[in-house]
């Protein structure tokens, strides 16, 4: 299906009523909506390899990369070397790159070595860390049903930040925090947020 016809398909009303106007959104539409408000984590998905390119240009052309250098400009001009960009995951606004793909996320570091790169993996095993060294990445995903305090404490003393995936249901998201890790990708915040706030 072409792009024009898939832009004017109804992709609300699944989840209520009152969103049956919303359309899908191409990454363009997203990034200049929420430009200046998140820390926006995104995921380069497939293997095509023009897509580190594609990504590139969507976030010079939004402003998003203007934004992130003046931070990292006005960081360091307060005596924060090495700050930015390079900042936790809740920066406001910040960018995290992330993907299963290693292959991707090589190609966008050089297109992108200022911005956090997470890779996307089933478990941190010693190989694992070791090539995510070699590409320069500063961020590790697990799966977290697969992860041990003991992994993410290793991941971490290696200088990696830690955010885990796969969590389908609130138990996992607690898991995420028991293990120590710094964030995790849930489907439903509002429900995670609660379970957070129950948590002892």
């Amino acid at each position: 299906m072409e792009w024009e016809a898939l832009r004017t398909l109804d992709a609300g009303s699944w989840f209520a009523d009152k969103y049956s106007a919303c359309r899908i959104p191409t990454l363009l539409d997203m990034l200049q909506r929420y430009r200046g408000k998140i820390h926006l984590h995104l995921e380069l998905k497939s293997k095509q390899a023009d897509l580190p390119q594609v990504v590139h240009a969507a976030l010079e052309a939004s402003g998003w990369l203007s934004d992130l250098g003046e931070q990292r400009t006005s960081n360091d001009a307060h005596g924060q070397e090495g700050a930015g960009v390079r900042q936790p995951c809740g920066t406001v606004p910040g960018l995290t790159l992330t993907s299963f793909h290693l292959t991707q996320l090589i190609s966008s570091t050089k297109l992108l070595p200022g911005v956090p790169h997470g890779w996307l993996v089933q478990e941190m095993s010693d190989d694992v860390l070791r090539e995510a060294q070699e590409a320069g990445l500063s961020q590790l995903c697990p799966r977290v049903d697969a992860c041990s305090p003991e992994a993410v404490a290793h991941a971490l003393a290696q200088g990696f930040s830690v955010r885990g995936w796969g969590v389908k249901k609130p138990e996992l998201l607690l898991r995420a925090v028991s293990c120590g890790m710094q964030g995790a990708t849930v489907d439903w915040p509002d429900k995670a947020l609660d379970a957070l706030k129950q948590s002892p």
